[in-house]
Order: C-alpha cells, then structure tokens, then sequence
C-alpha cells in the first residue's frame, strides 16, 4: 500500500517543494509508485515553485544568471563566445522558463547546495582535518565517507545555513 496515494493532490506537491533537492524527489519517486505519477503529471509547476523557493532571495538576479551562464557554456566553443562578448553582463534574464531550463536550473543549483551543505559539514566538524578527507555520496545524499566507513558529521542542510545567514 501506498501511503502517499491517500494524499491530496496539492500536499504531495508541497511535499516535492519543501523535499528541494534533486536527490531527496528521486528517493520519494522510487519509493512511490503515486508520487512518480504526480510529479510525471506536474513536473514543471513543481519545478517552478522549488526553483522560486531558492532564488527568492535573488533580488538582483546574479544567481540565476550565472546559473544559467554555466548551463549555456557547456562547451569550449561556448565558453571561448560567452567570455568574448563578455555575455554575463547583457544577458537578459528571460520572464519565463521552459520545462527543460528548469530542470538544468534545478539540477545544478541542487548539486550547488549540497557541495554546500557538505563543506559547511565538514568545516564544522569536531575534527576537520578527518572530515576533510571525506569523498561525499553523491548518489543517495547520505554524508561523507573515508575508506568505507561513515563519517560522524553533523550534517548541516540548506535551511540551517539560510537561517544562520539571515540571523547575522
């Protein structure tokens, strides 16, 4: 039995929301066959509203406009053309974003924030230099490891470091 499949259709779109991450959404939709449905069928609102939740605070728009300058440099070509017409300062951000900008967006910005999140972990950590040597799980988002044990770090996640940045 699914437990989600009871859920209104507007609380399993909060649940991908406050999820954010491209990591956490994919454990949900594998472990839920109406949860991968749900989001097949709404993907992009729920995109747009994931990606609106972290570039809130984006009031001049520099992260998302970097963020999409390294989504259209994936190339050497690109690149070379993207700084010999200095791009980064006349792009125009666009008013609305495709299905497929949203997903680029939303997959490097997730991936940002754990990089994040790992290092501000490691940083933290009751022995540094340990933690430090630590090779992240990309995969499943479950912490540090050193030759095949777990680290004990403190895992500090996205909404800990927002909170303590806008404290100070």
């Amino acid at each position: 039995m699914d437990p989600f499949s009871i859920l209104p259709s507007l609380v399993q779109t909060e649940i991908f929301v406050h999820l954010q991450s491209d990591i956490s959404v994919k454990q949900v939709i594998q472990a839920s066959p109406s949860m991968l449905w749900h989001f097949i069928a709404y993907k992009k609102s729920i995109l747009r509203c994931i990606m609106y939740g972290i570039l809130n605070g984006d009031t001049s728009g520099d992260l998302l406009r970097d963020a999409l300058g390294i989504i259209y440099i994936s190339d050497k070509a690109s690149a070379k053309r993207y700084r010999q017409t200095e791009m980064w300062k006349t792009m125009e951000l666009p008013d609305t974003l495709d299905l497929e900008q949203l997903e680029a967006l939303w997959h490097i910005i997730s991936r940002m924030i754990i990089f994040i999140e790992d290092y501000v972990s490691k940083a933290t950590s009751e022995c540094p230099p340990r933690a430090y040597l630590g090779i992240m799980d990309l995969l499943n988002g479950s912490g540090s490891y050193f030759k095949g044990q777990r680290l004990d770090t403190n895992a500090v996640r996205e909404i800990s470091i927002l909170t303590r940045f806008h404290e100070t």
